[in-house]
C-alpha cells in the first residue's frame, strides 16, 4: 500500500474526528446563551493567554498514538491514527494554541466548532504528511534537519492555525 494512500486516509480520518469534537464541543455550548458562551470563551482564553505568556504547565497527556493501532490492516491503521490525532487531546499536544480549539468550537456552537476543530485536525495532519513526503523523498535526513528547526515548525504550524481559527471566527457573527 503506498504511503501516500496512507496518508490520504489519515487526514481523512483526522478531518472527521475533527468535525465530531468540534460540533460536540459546540453543541455542549449551546446549554447556554451566546452572550454567556462569548463570556465564557473569552474568560477561558485569557486563563490560556496568560498561562502561556508566563510559561506555566497546561493540562498535557504525555502519549503518542497507540501502538495497537499498528496490528490493524494499514488502511485501518491510518484512519485510526488519523483520528487520534485529530482529536488532539488524546495524545500529545504540540503546543498551547491548541487550547483555543475547544475554546471556539465551545463559544461558537456546533457548525463553526465543528469547523475550526476540523480545520485543526487538518492542519495537524497537512503538517505532518509534508514531514513525511519530505522523509521519502530526503531519505532520511529529515529527523536531523527537524532538530535545527522544530521552533520554527511549531511557530509555522501555529500562525496557520491561528489564522484559520480567527477568520472561521470573523465569519461566524
Amino acid at each position: 500500500m503506498s504511503w501516500l494512500v496512507r496518508l490520504l486516509v489519515s487526514f481523512v480520518g483526522a478531518a472527521i474526528s475533527g468535525f465530531a469534537a468540534g460540533a460536540v464541543v459546540g453543541l455542549a455550548g449551546t446549554i447556554l446563551k451566546t452572550p454567556e458562551r462569548l463570556a465564557v470563551g473569552l474568560a477561558a482564553s485569557l486563563a490560556v493567554a496568560c498561562a502561556a505568556v508566563l510559561k506555566m504547565g497546561l493540562p498535557q497527556r504525555d502519549r503518542e498514538a497507540p501502538r495497537a493501532l499498528l496490528k490493524l490492516p494499514s488502511l485501518i491503521w491510518a484512519a485510526g491514527n488519523g483520528a487520534v490525532l485529530g482529536l488532539a487531546v488524546t495524545t500529545r499536544i504540540g503546543f498551547w494554541i491548541w487550547y483555543f480549539v475547544p475554546i471556539a468550537a465551545f463559544a461558537t456552537g456546533p457548525r463553526r466548532g465543528a469547523q475550526i476543530w476540523m480545520l485543526y485536525a487538518s492542519v495537524r495532519l497537512l503538517s505532518t504528511g509534508l514531514l513525511a513526503a519530505h522523509e521519502v523523498v530526503a531519505g532520511g535526513q529529515l529527523a536531523s534537519d527537524l532538530l535545527e528547526c522544530k521552533r520554527g515548525i511549531q511557530f509555522l504550524s501555529t500562525i496557520l492555525t491561528g489564522l484559520g481559527a480567527a477568520a472561521l471566527l470573523a465569519f461566524s457573527f
